[in-house]
């Protein structure tokens, strides 16, 4: 009865939110929401070659979609904005551009070693990302990485990372969650994670770093999870008891933004952090 009731409000909170919100409807990132690796060595092979390089060759669409400007305009920001997709979820963009005064090659180090400990957990769990198929990657790519970090009971991140240096002016590295892989245990409750990483030369000393973000709102193999739930995966307590659909999402998306906006804040001092510490 409870688990029905749930179900109940939860369909609730979904239509509710259909009509209390207006839509910001951004189809850019669908194209990578289903992804698959295969247990069959040549099939994991490509999967892991398509997705990331699907991922780089729309690198700069993503970006216009995204309304990043120019390179070439030296300036620095950075916002963390909630948005509603076609299929009635929240969608969360980090968008961060800045300008380091060093060269590209101490910028791609440091992005790098920052990646690579980003696969390792350093967000979810630190140091409990454990580096999956290191053998079968060599066969795919330099510079390519795959890991999987346990959150908790529930969750488990699926991470896979890739370098792409079209040029010696510019990098790019990408990387999304695997959704489903054949050859690990399922996992019962995830979000879609991706990011890109523009880095560009400009002048011998002079290093554009653009950045950005997006994650789904989590889902189980039901569907999207409750606004409830959705809140605690965000580290929100408990909804008082008497808060309204619309009272709750507004309270939880003034809790995200606060989250959101310190994540970008925590990803630059890393960045500084980590380059400091090669440049000893």
């Amino acid at each position: 009865m409870n688990e029905d009731a749930g179900k109940l409000k939860q369909r609730v909170y979904h239509r509710e939110k259909r009509r209390i919100i207006r839509k910001s409807i951004d189809e850019s990132y669908q194209s990578w929401r289903n992804t698959t690796l295969f247990t069959e060595t040549e099939s994991r092979k490509l999967g892991f070659d398509w997705i990331t390089k699907q991922m780089f060759n729309n690198t700069d669409r993503v970006f216009m979609d995204c309304d990043f400007p120019s390179p070439g305009d030296l300036m620095n920001f950075e916002d963390f904005t909630i948005r509603e997709t076609i299929d009635d979820s929240f969608q969360y963009i980090w968008r961060h551009q800045v300008i380091l005064p060093i060269t590209m090659q101490q910028a791609v180090a440091a992005m790098r070693m920052m990646v690579l400990n980003f696969a390792k957990g350093a967000i979810w769990s630190p140091g409990n990302g454990i580096l999956m198929d290191e053998e079968l990657l060599e066969d795919v790519g330099r510079e390519i990485v795959y890991s999987r970090t346990q959150v908790n009971e529930l969750e488990a991140v699926n991470l896979l990372c890739r370098e792409f240096s079209p040029s010696d002016k510019k990098c790019v590295f990408v990387s999304q969650n695997i959704l489903d892989d054949e050859a690990l245990p399922f996992i019962q409750r995830q979000c879609n994670r991706r990011f890109w990483i523009m880095l560009h030369s400009i002048h011998k000393n002079t290093t554009v770093c653009q950045t950005l973000y997006a994650n789904s709102q989590f889902f189980t193999k039901e569907g999207f999870v409750s606004i409830e739930e959705e809140a605690a995966c965000w580290g929100y307590p408990d909804f008082p008891a008497d808060l309204s659909l619309h009272d709750q999402e507004i309270t939880f998306k003034r809790h995200a933004n606060f989250v959101g906006t310190n994540f970008l804040s925590y990803n630059n001092q890393t960045f500084h952090a980590t380059n400091a510490k090669l440049s000893e």
